[in-house]
């Protein structure tokens, strides 16, 4: 592994680490999507950096080609990799608004979605004296589809063999707060192996 891929992959971690804690901080909906699409650049740039590292070392590279492997069998890595490749040449974008609600009462005869200058949906309530509460809000993922070969990729309901589903709400669509949380924990553990190969200059 060359020591100049391994301090670009690191800052690159950096980005995605920083991209994460921006969305753990936003309070709009505009204001979630640019660190997320940052996010998946950095997440993208981490795999990039760390294969030109691999190059020319037979040991590292079987190494590296059992991760790629890896990012194509996951359903999360994955998704994060055709994420990025859809937020850069796409225009169908790769995330929405999930909203639970709770209607209070049986005045409520219909339900008008409107957008506020955050970019939120507002939702208000159709019918005099109707209530609704909000119970959730949270930026959730798309489907994204790969433009060059018109494969689709559904939002991951597991990683690393493990269910992702909330078994509590089955109604409720994917986190992309948590499946970033979940990436970079990923990303962690994949730059602490890559500094463990053999390194050269």
């Amino acid at each position: 592994m060359k020591q100049a891929a391994l301090i670009q992959a690191k800052e690159r971690l950096e980005r995605a680490r920083d991209a994460l804690k921006r969305m753990d901080q936003a309070t709009t909906f505009s204001s979630f999507e640019k660190p997320w699409a940052d996010f998946l650049h950095a997440s993208n740039g981490i795999y990039s950096k760390l294969e030109q590292g691999c190059k020319g070392c037979q040991a590292s590279q079987g190494w590296f080609g059992r991760k790629k492997h890896d990012r194509k069998k996951d359903q999360l890595l994955s998704y994060l990799h055709h994420a990025r490749n859809t937020d850069e040449h796409g225009i169908g974008g790769t995330t929405l608004q999930y909203m639970e609600i709770k209607i209070l009462n049986d005045k409520v005869q219909n339900i008008r979605t409107t957008i506020d200058a955050d970019g939120n949906s507002v939702l208000t309530p159709i019918g005099e004296g109707g209530e609704i509460e909000m119970i959730k809000r949270y930026t959730a993922l798309k489907a994204v589809t790969d433009s060059r070969y018109g494969d689709t990729f559904l939002p991951p309901t597991e990683h690393l063999g493990k269910s992702l589903s909330d078994p509590t709400n089955q109604k409720a669509l994917v986190n992309a707060l948590e499946i970033a949380r979940l990436g970079l924990a990923y990303l962690d553990g994949l730059f602490i192996e890559a500094t463990k190969l053999p390194q050269r200059s």
